[in-house]
């Protein structure tokens, strides 16, 4: 292989989560830094599972599989993240978050899924649009 290859970026490969750059403490608004900061801690409380068990590298139980989808739903309809960035920050592939996507999308027709998810968005929103930007933050 030419050597030319190794120093080639790949997609997304300058996208880190967000605890694993380093920066835990530091505020940001970029919205890759909110997906680990604010959205994944939200949806593990609103669905009730670990933290850990979101962010594990595999799939689990179905609450916790479900409870992934809808955090990286959300990743990719509130902050407008495409799928490959939302799956360089939650460790999946672009086509896991597109069918995560899917299947949240098609959970949505029922009432109790989706009035959740409605509240989840509410609240995320609002304190997405609290959160100070990042020329503010500096």
């Amino acid at each position: 292989m030419p050597s030319f290859y190794a120093e080639r970026p790949r997609h997304a490969s300058n996208i880190v989560p967000f605890e694993k750059a380093g920066r835990a403490s530091r505020v940001s608004s970029h919205p890759i830094h909110s997906v680990g900061g604010l959205i994944e801690p939200e949806v593990a409380a609103a669905f009730g599972v670990p933290l850990a068990a979101l962010r594990a590298p595999t799939r689990g139980r179905a609450p916790v599989a479900l409870a992934r989808q809808c955090a990286m739903y959300l990743a990719h309809t509130l902050l407008g993240l495409s799928f490959t960035a939302v799956g360089a920050v939650c460790g999946r592939d672009r086509g896991t978050v597109a069918h995560g996507c899917r299947v949240v999308e098609d959970r949505r027709d029922d009432a109790a899924f989706d009035a959740k998810l409605c509240a989840l968005e509410t609240r995320l929103a609002a304190r997405l649009a609290a959160r100070p930007t990042t020329a503010a933050a500096r």
